[in-house]
């Protein structure tokens, strides 16, 4: 019996990899969620980061680690952004 502790990146590369329209291929890196656009499009890359952070924060609202992204396309410089972790405090 194979036992695997799905941590919180490879849950969210499930969810990209599911419901993320331009994302074309979605792997991990050394602790980064790498997205590929598959385009050359500066603006695809603006979008898909105007898609990913709401996404995470719908479906995983509380977070235990912060999570880093690096967006790539062809020829584009590689786009670099963060969410951070958010735990609900109890009162």
């Amino acid at each position: 019996m194979k036992i695997t502790m799905e941590t919180l990146p490879l849950k969210v590369i499930k969810l990209l990899k599911k419901e993320c329209s331009c994302a074309n291929g979605v792997t991990i890196f050394m602790k980064h969620i790498i997205v590929n656009t598959g385009s050359p499009d500066a603006k695809k890359m603006e979008e898909l980061v105007g898609e990913i952070i709401p996404m995470v924060k719908q479906y995983f609202p509380e977070r235990e680690e912060r999570l880093v992204f690096v967006i790539t396309g062809e020829g584009l410089k590689d786009v670099e952004f963060s969410i951070e972790r958010k735990i609900m405090v109890k009162e």
